[in-house]
Parts: structure tokens; C-alpha cells; sequence
């Protein structure tokens, strides 16, 4: 996941090299690393998107933050909210 993270700020959002790397390790070192158990069933019309899934409900993450459609239609999953980086901004600052 921490890939594709580097591969969509290098790519998609045109991140410095530095700035990117930067971020990576930040994340890298404040956040908890899980490795996570598949999922008894496809809970995602893409299967790649199961990964994301499994992986959350190992971290007990509150919140999936994605721009991926077919987890944004899902809503949410095992209490796991699925929103949008719009979403969550507004959620998190309400006025502005």
C-alpha cells in the first residue's frame, strides 16, 4: 500500500521526489504497520480493493480515505467508513 501511495503522489498528484520521500517516511514511522488476514469473502467488486479492506479492519482504522470508486460506493465496511480526501478534509475541519 505504501507503494502505490508513492506511485500516486509521484504520478497523480505531481509530488516532488523529495517532498514524497519526505512524507513516506513520516508515515512510515508514525503509523502502525499490520499485515492483514484475507477477508472470508470479496466484500469489493475489485479484488485489489479487498487488500485495502483487509488491511484496515487489521489496523482497526476508524476511516479509509480514497479517491477509488469502488470503495467510495461502498460506503462503508466492518464499521469502517470509506470517504472521499474531500470528505474527510470537511469532516475534519467543518468551517473551512
Amino acid at each position: 500500500m505504501l507503494d502505490e501511495l508513492q506511485r500516486k503522489l509521484l504520478g497523480k498528484f505531481r509530488f516532488n521526489p523529495e517532498v514524497a520521500e519526505v512524507l513516506l517516511d513520516t508515515i512510515f514511522q508514525s503509523f502502525r504497520i499490520v499485515r492483514p488476514a484475507p477477508l472470508s469473502s470479496r466484500a469489493s467488486r475489485d479484488p485489489d480493493d479487498d487488500m485495502v479492506l483487509a488491511t484496515a479492519k487489521a489496523g482497526a482504522c476508524d476511516v479509509i480515505i480514497t479517491g477509488d470508486k469502488d470503495l467510495l460506493d461502498l460506503g462503508t465496511y466492518d464499521g469502517i467508513r470509506i470517504v472521499s480526501p474531500g470528505a474527510f478534509w470537511a469532516i475534519e475541519h467543518p468551517h473551512g
